[in-house]
C-alpha cells in the first residue's frame, strides 16, 4: 500500500489508517509498522526514510471448545408432605444448554452430581440433606441420538452421566432440548425433612476417538 503526503505543518500530527489481512494461524502478538520515504523538510533537507509507531494486533485463538451457557435452575416445584417414597419430575428448566465446539469430531456432553461433597450436594436453609434412593438421587433422560425420541432414566454420577449415549460432533449445537421440562428426576425421601432444597450440577464436555 502507498499514499502520498504533501506536507506536515511543524508541530502537527497526522494518523495513517491502513488495512491489513491476518493469516497468522495461532494466538499471539503481531507488530507492523509504516514507512514514510522520502521525507523532505520545507527547507529542502532530505531525511531519507521514517517509520511510524509500532502497532499491536492481538490474535485469539478461535479453536476454542467449552460452554457458551448451561441451565441456572432445574425446578421441580413444591409438595407436600408424605410418608411415601416420591419421584419428582422437573417443572421447569431455567437457561439453555449451548456448546461451542472447536471442530466437527465426535465428543460427549455430561453432567455430574456428587452427593458427598459438602460443597455442592442438595440440601435446606439448615443443612439437612435428601438420602438418596437405592438407584440414585437425581436422574436425566439420556437420548440415544436425538432429543425428540423417548430416551432412558439414567441416575446421575459424582462421575458424570452422558446427556447422549451417542457422540455429538456439531460445531455449535443447541441442546436445550435434552434438559427441558421433564428431562430430570429427583427422589424425595419419605424421612426428607421440610424446606427449601438446592444443590449444584457439574457439566463436562470431553473429546473422544472417531
Amino acid at each position: 500500500m502507498s499514499a502520498w503526503i504533501q506536507k506536515i505543518d511543524p508541530g502537527n500530527s497526522i494518523t495513517m489508517e491502513f488495512p491489513a489481512t491476518v493469516t497468522k494461524t495461532a494466538s499471539g502478538s503481531i507488530s507492523n509498522t509504516a514507512k514514510i520515504t522520502p521525507v523532505t523538510t520545507s527547507g529542502g533537507a532530505n531525511l531519507g526514510t521514517l517509520h511510524t509507531n509500532i502497532a499491536n494486533v492481538v490474535v485469539q485463538d478461535t479453536n476454542i471448545s467449552g460452554f457458551v451457557q448451561t441451565p441456572s435452575l432445574i425446578d421441580f416445584g413444591k409438595i407436600n408432605y408424605s410418608p411415601e417414597n416420591r419421584l419428582l419430575t422437573n417443572i421447569s428448566t431455567i437457561g439453555q444448554l449451548l456448546i461451542n465446539h472447536s471442530a466437527p469430531t465426535n465428543y460427549q456432553v455430561s453432567v455430574a452430581y456428587d452427593n458427598d461433597d459438602d460443597n455442592t450436594k442438595i440440601k435446606n436453609e439448615t443443612g439437612d440433606t435428601l438420602p438418596p434412593s437405592s438407584d440414585g438421587l437425581m436422574f436425566i433422560k439420556q437420548r440415544e441420538s436425538d432429543p425428540t425420541v423417548p430416551g432412558t432414566w439414567k441416575p446421575i454420577t459424582s462421575s458424570g452421566t452422558p446427556i447422549q449415549s451417542t457422540f455429538f460432533n456439531a460445531t455449535s449445537p443447541n441442546l436445550t432440548n435434552y434438559v427441558g421440562v421433564g428431562d430430570w428426576k429427583l427422589a424425595v425421601n419419605s424421612q426428607a425433612k421440610p424446606g427449601k432444597y438446592t444443590g449444584t450440577l457439574t457439566w463436562a464436555m470431553e473429546d473422544v476417538p472417531n
